[in-house]
């Protein structure tokens, strides 16, 4: 726990959107793949990309058809009525993606607004 407290207070801007945190076999603080952080994410702008991972525990019991729908294959899968997560990311990697894009809407923002352009005209 303490060493998940040390790494979000160093990032702690970014705290407040890390929902679910798990504990991976090999100790590791582990976010399960989030479709909606890549869907966002300008792939040029980085290269970290969902890893396969092992967790202790499942994410959840007793699986709904809407937890197939929000938890999708191949990176997640339910066995025994059990959700498991199959990729994801850790917890550093995760801030990283978080900072890259929130860079990116910034970026996108000045685009749309032509700021970038007149940069580029200046120089």
């Amino acid at each position: 726990m303490r060493k998940k407290c040390d790494v979000v207070n160093n990032y702690s801007k970014y705290a407040p959107q890390i929902t679910d945190i798990y504990i991976s076999n090999n100790d590791q603080w582990i976010v399960p793949y989030q479709d909606l952080v890549y869907k966002r994410l300008d792939s040029f702008k980085t290269n970290i990309r969902p890893k396969k991972i092992i967790l202790k525990k499942s994410l959840k019991r007793n699986v709904t058809n809407w937890d197939k729908l929000k938890y999708p294959k191949p990176y997640f899968k339910v066995e025994n009525n059990e959700l498991f997560a199959l990729y994801g990311n850790t917890l550093e990697e995760y801030i990283e993606l978080k900072k890259n894009q929130k860079q990116s809407s910034f970026e996108k923002l000045l685009d749309s607004l032509g700021f970038n352009k007149l940069k580029k005209i200046k120089n």
